[in-house]
């Protein structure tokens, strides 16, 4: 890791915002298959001038963990499970 890579250990931690790389380091692909599925609308993105711009929650969905906002619903719902949803798996890096 060079020296501009921040480690996450929550995805609290993790901007709602992320980059090309930010997300491809998340999901241990390529950018360029980033760049793939943003286009193919799986991973909701906007262009900002020439470069994407990946939602935090739809890394969350294509990881298949929901949103915190889904978790907390769940928690928070009256027909909930007695014991709340297991916390998500710590993040390794972004830059």
């Amino acid at each position: 890791m060079n020296k501009r890579t921040k480690i996450f250990s929550a995805w609290e931690q993790v901007p709602l915002v992320l980059t090309v790389p930010e997300a491809a380091l998340l999901l241990n692909m390529h950018p360029n298959y980033i760049t793939k599925l943003c286009r193919a609308n799986v991973l909701t993105g906007f262009k900002c001038g020439k470069e994407w711009r990946i939602n935090k929650g739809s890394v969350m969905k294509y990881l298949g963990l929901g949103t915190a906002a889904d978790r907390y619903n769940a928690i928070t719902a009256p027909d909930a499970p007695a014991s709340p949803t297991p916390p998500s798996a710590p993040v390794v890096g972004i830059r």
